[in-house]
């Protein structure tokens, strides 16, 4: 049988109440955790809970008004951005087709209708021909009617083309006779065709359907990347026109003569807007890969009152020209 010291049984009651306490603390440390764990979970919950009243307030105040304001922004981006697909230019492959390449050109320098509402021209300014520097004044009529007037200080030279004939007029206060007249030979009328022109042929093309338009492609002028687009005028010449992929703006064009085999060509840069048309104020002139004139323009008036008579043979040319 079994006994039990009275030791043994106090040293056992003894080392009871600290296993006890321990475990104790350990469930108190425990509450406490949870305690703390849940009031952060209620004081968030409470935090996000008044923020998202607050976001439901602010958007409650001036609720339609703030819809009204937002449906404007809305269509005012829809129609930038229908605006800006209407304007945009096309790439550069784009405009190997025809319909892409003429919308695209007379857009860029005008507008169809302004460009046909366009009569007259009149340009002033400076010119180098052969050789000597002059000031120069040129009426241009859309039925490619011209009268180019140049001044070196000492002789006042016309030239014109009144639809059948062109004539040279000469004054010179060295002349005792006052003025000159004289009709121009087919090499000497060579130098003019340039001025002559109301439109360039891809223009003339465009608005008018004057030529034959044959291929579109890829090419170089100068030294640049050009859309070249060759035409067949309507004397059966080989034009060539090169067309800026990035402004859209004729920058040179080479016509081969078909009956003489002369090559004209003409380089156009400088482009300025004037009332809505792009026109270049610089022309350089080549024929036979010799240079006829470099044209630099200082004053340009569209749409003037030009009287026809500008353009007209001189009555003292008439009879001998009739």
């Amino acid at each position: 049988m079994r006994s039990f010291s009275p030791d043994a049984i106090v040293s056992f009651e003894a080392a009871e109440p600290p296993k006890k306490g321990g475990t104790l603390w350990f469930v108190a440390a425990v509450f406490l955790m949870i305690t703390v764990i849940a009031a952060l979970v209620v004081i968030l919950q409470l935090y996000f809970s008044h923020e998202r009243k607050n976001v439901v307030s602010s958007e409650g105040m001036g609720n339609a008004e703030q819809l009204e304001r937002r449906l404007a922004e809305q269509m005012e981006a829809a129609r930038a951005a229908e605006d800006s697909r209407a304007s945009r230019a096309p790439d550069a492959y784009e405009l190997l087709s025809e319909p892409k390449l003429l919308q695209a050109y007379l857009s860029a320098n005008g507008g169809r209708e302004e460009l046909f509402s366009l009569e007259t021209m009149q340009l002033e300014g400076q010119v180098t021909w052969a050789g000597q520097q002059q000031t120069f004044e040129l009426f241009k009529l859309n039925s490619n009617l011209m009268r180019l007037t140049l001044n070196d200080g000492e002789r006042t030279t016309a030239f014109g083309f009144d639809g059948q004939s062109f004539w040279q007029s000469t004054e010179d206060e060295s002349m005792a006779g006052g003025v000159s007249y004289s009709l121009l030979s087919l090499a000497e009328q060579e130098r003019f065709f340039a001025c002559r022109r109301f439109f360039d042929p891809l223009m003339a093309y465009a608005l008018r359907g004057q030529g034959t338009l044959q291929v579109i492609e890829f090419g170089e002028w100068q030294g640049k990347t050009a859309i070249r687009v060759q035409l067949r005028g309507a004397s059966s010449n080989r034009i060539d026109v090169f067309v800026s992929p990035k402004t859209l703006r004729v920058i040179g064009l080479i016509e081969r003569v078909r009956t003489t085999g002369v090559e004209r060509s003409v380089a156009y840069s400088d482009f300025q807007n004037v009332d809505g048309y792009y026109i270049p104020f610089r022309r350089e002139a080549m024929l036979g890969g010799e240079t006829v004139y470099d044209m630099k323009v200082t004053s340009c008036r569209p749409n003037e009152d030009v009287p026809s008579a500008v353009f007209m043979l001189p009555d003292q040319l008439a009879n001998s020209a009739r």
